[in-house]
């Protein structure tokens, strides 16, 4: 008798042997999505996020402190979250200028913060880099390709 739990158990496990790493990006993606708005959630992923290598995990460490800055009170420590997350990103990006994840999220952030803090220089280079992605159909990463699908056709409306 098969056991539908077991199952499933036995291949999400072998899905993590497979690809681990994807896996975790995935997470985060979703750690992101479903925290971003709580102030406490965002340190704790930046501190459980603190040691990673990896340059997307890196880049979602900067996203936790952009999304700081929305949630602190004071001034100074809006600009000092802002420049943590601007300066994390920044250095992931000129590791690895080509990583499309990167990208989109610079994308993100430049999209959505108000244009004078002085940082949406890359909007549309970072578009017309995640447009050709989607386009060349290179991306194996579904997840990934759905979310840029969703951020940039939303921004083409927006326009």
């Amino acid at each position: 008798m098969f056991n539908p739990k077991i199952i499933f158990v036995l291949f999400f496990n072998l899905f993590i042997v497979i690809n681990p790493e994807n896996m975790e990006i995935r997470e985060t993606r979703e750690a992101f999505e479903l925290h971003k708005d709580d102030a406490k959630k965002c340190k704790e992923y930046i501190k459980l996020l603190e040691n990673e290598t990896t340059e997307e995990l890196i880049a979602y460490q900067a996203m936790f402190y952009f999304m700081l800055a929305k949630h602190a009170w004071l001034p100074p420590s809006k600009w000092n979250y802002f420049l943590k997350g601007k300066k994390t990103l920044e250095a992931v990006i000129e590791k690895s200028p080509n990583n499309v994840e990167l990208l989109y999220l610079r994308f993100i952030i430049q999209t959505n913060l108000p244009e004078f803090l002085g940082y949406y220089q890359n909007i549309e280079t970072d578009k017309e880099s995640l447009l050709k992605a989607l386009e060349l159909n290179t991306l194996k990463d579904e997840d990934l390709v759905r979310r840029i699908r969703k951020v940039v056709i939303k921004e083409e409306h927006q326009e």
